[in-house]
């Protein structure tokens, strides 16, 4: 009985983990630690605000691999995700999908003209289907979602770059503070779990690579604790591959 207890604690944990995992890759984007000037190399910020500039302006797709990793009750678990994302001016649509060997989960998402619609995929025959996309309120959208991903980076990043540095040919690196720049994404984790507090992140890191002006790919990589089974310590990872 006790292990019959384990198990489904541990599957019941899976399923969240991969929900989160949806979660996490549909959002992006306390007092913190302020850098110093040393810290921030006004190059790269310039890079950053350049890339930001130019998908704003030119619109993206972009397509998207991460990995989200735990261990429950001393189990490593790893939930892979994958799914793409396009944003055009104030229009944005997402799809997530979400597997390991205990779970699977989908979800699609869009933003036109003001209106919120959300679809929950099923798979069958190892491939997601979906219904249509079903018009929500936007109250709701944003409770459970948070506000939709429409700049390059997923985060808040507006006076939240605590270290920014040039770290390859192209590649630039940048540390932001972990609570303020993952508003929305906590808003969509909180909900997925049905907990009454938020996720506390410790660590959120973007790299940048770009081409000119032009970005071309990020990665970014989070730390932070769930409010479950007395506290999870979960590591993220996603990258996004840009066609801007």
């Amino acid at each position: 009985m006790k292990n019959n207890r384990l198990f489904y604690s541990f599957y019941a944990f899976t399923f969240t983990l991969a929900v989160l995992a949806v979660c996490f890759s549909v959002f992006f984007p306390a007092v913190g630690h302020s850098a110093s000037a040393e810290e921030i190399d006004p190059e790269a910020v310039k890079i950053l605000e350049n890339a930001c500039a130019y998908a704003r302006e030119h619109g993206f797709t972009s397509s998207m691999y991460g990995e989200v990793e735990a261990r429950v009750f001393g189990i490593k678990y790893v939930q892979r995700i994958y799914g793409d994302r396009e944003v055009k001016g104030e229009s944005y649509s997402e799809r997530a999908e979400s597997v390991s060997a205990f779970v699977k989960t989908a979800l699609k998402r869009s933003y036109s003209d003001g209106k919120y619609y959300v679809s929950h995929g099923k798979f069958a025959r190892g491939k997601a289907e979906y219904p249509p996309l079903a018009e929500v309120k936007e109250s709701e959208y944003l409770s459970r979602y948070g506000a939709p991903p429409l700049g390059l980076l997923r985060y808040e990043i507006d006076g939240n770059i605590l270290s920014a540095r040039k770290t390859g040919e192209n590649e630039y690196t940048f540390t932001l503070d972990p609570q303020k720049s993952t508003v929305n994404a906590g808003v969509g984790v909180k909900s997925a779990l049905g907990s009454d507090k938020a996720p506390k992140y410790s660590s959120v890191k973007v790299v940048l690579t770009v081409d000119g002006i032009k970005p071309v790919k990020t990665v970014c990589r989070e730390r932070l604790k769930v409010d479950k089974f007395g506290g999870v310590e979960c590591s993220a990872m996603y990258e996004e591959k840009i066609a801007a």
